[in-house]
């Protein structure tokens, strides 16, 4: 087989069916030896039915059915456990990546056939002024902090061979950034510009977005408890100094200071960054509990095929 496409279903019952034939438009344009994985993540509208019946008009769709809503890159890793193909398209289904890359992305692996990944990135984010400045931010200091060169705005869209893809298969974290973890696994990868389109709806709330920054950081770069120890150490050379200071002043400058702005003050800013200090090492103490517990990044409950 050549091809093998992976989408993940979550809240995808209004989109699946013209994602469907956008896709088979696409398909028809690059080979027929193709197979179809819909990874169902727990979705809690009708996506699995819908994709089911989809299944009983094309019989090289295979439906993967997991017991409950893992997340959107555990589902990704749950359909490249199930492909066949010579390689391996993965996409969302929400429609903001048109299927259509999958012809782009065909054109530019035949031509090179060195070329293990072409993937899609945005050279203009969507979105509000806050979510392209915070993406920019993250991605500086996310590249900063690791010395990773990871290209900012990545989709989820992305055409890899079958090896690439069982290299990614042998990563076991349980915190996953997709994103980062293409980027460790090395191959030759060439990146090309895309535009996402208005017209699907992102599952990604804010809080989501929030928690796989968090994720990113703490999963490739321990950069976060270092910095701890410097600021430590900045913190109490200005702690030591300010008493130096208000010392000064009430010996030489007859100045008297109410010693209730030095202890509030102190208190504060200690307080503020040993708080923060906790919740960073907290963070770190919780993903390492969470792998050693090694439990499964996903469950199938059922794989439904012709």
């Amino acid at each position: 087989m050549k091809l093998s496409v992976v989408s993940t279903l979550y809240r995808s019952e209004d989109n699946l069916e013209e994602y469907y034939a956008r896709l088979s438009d696409a398909l028809a344009q690059t080979t027929e030896d193709h197979e179809i994985i819909l990874v169902d993540d727990g979705s809690p509208d009708d996506s699995l039915a819908k994709a089911l019946e989809l299944q009983r008009l094309d019989n090289r769709i295979r439906v993967v059915e997991l017991s409950r809503n893992f997340g959107h890159h555990p589902a990704i890793m749950a359909g490249f456990q199930h492909v066949q193909g010579e390689r391996v398209f993965v996409i969302d289904s929400d429609l903001e990546e048109h299927p259509a890359l999958l012809v782009e992305f065909w054109k530019e692996m035949e031509a090179d056939p060195d070329k293990d990944v072409v993937y899609g990135y945005q050279t203009k984010r969507r979105g509000g002024w806050f979510e392209k400045i915070s993406g920019h931010v993250f991605y500086f200091l996310l590249n900063l902090s690791t010395g990773m060169k990871l290209q900012p705005n990545q989709v989820t869209a992305r055409l890899m061979t079958k090896e690439y893809v069982q290299a990614l298969l042998q990563h076991r974290e349980r915190n996953l950034f997709l994103a980062g973890l293409c980027q460790v696994a090395g191959y030759n990868q060439h990146g090309i510009a895309v535009s996402k389109q208005h017209k699907g709806h992102t599952s990604y709330s804010l809080l989501k977005k929030m928690a796989l920054c968090l994720t990113a950081f703490t999963s490739f770069t321990g950069v976060p408890l270092v910095a701890m120890f410097f600021v430590g150490v900045v913190v109490s050379m200005f702690s030591f100094g300010l008493s130096l200071y208000f010392i000064y002043m009430a010996l030489f400058e007859s100045t008297v200071i109410p010693s209730w702005i030095a202890i509030m003050t102190s208190i504060w800013f200690i307080g503020g960054v040993l708080m923060s200090f906790i919740g960073i090492t907290g963070l770190y103490i919780d993903k390492i509990y969470q792998e050693v517990k090694a439990r499964p990044l996903f469950l199938v409950k059922k794989v439904h095929e012709t």
